[in-house]
């Protein structure tokens, strides 16, 4: 079972937690960030989607301006398979491409090479 990823760079003149309503109301079916006030990263700030997509966590997080923001998804719970424990390295696929084209309809927001 394969342990699904992507990590997406975009930029936005907005704050955090506008640039997540964005997301949310484009693809995720107007599932909700927060979390801002847990610190999930110790010093970017950063926002999640409490709901697991498919067992999929969903989190943004970045400084914005320049360095624009990271949309970040993976599975979250330990993937077993048949025979144990699956390798999450060696089973990795990368959706980021996928979440990239998703994100590029989205209104303002510029999808920028990871």
């Amino acid at each position: 079972m394969p342990f699904l990823h992507a990590c997406v760079h975009v930029a936005s003149d907005e704050p955090l937690e506008s640039v997540g309503r964005r997301i949310s109301a484009a693809v995720l079916a107007g599932l909700p960030f927060g979390g801002r006030e847990e610190f999930i990263y110790d010093e970017v700030p950063a926002i999640y989607v409490r709901e697991q997509v498919l067992g999929l966590r969903v989190i943004l997080q970045g400084l914005g301006g320049e360095h624009g923001y990271y949309l970040e998804v993976h599975t979250t719970t330990p993937i077993t398979s048949s025979e144990g424990l699956v390798d999450s390295i060696a089973e990795r696929v990368d959706v980021s491409e996928n979440v990239a084209c998703l994100l590029r309809s989205v209104d303002g927001l510029v999808v920028l090479p990871v």
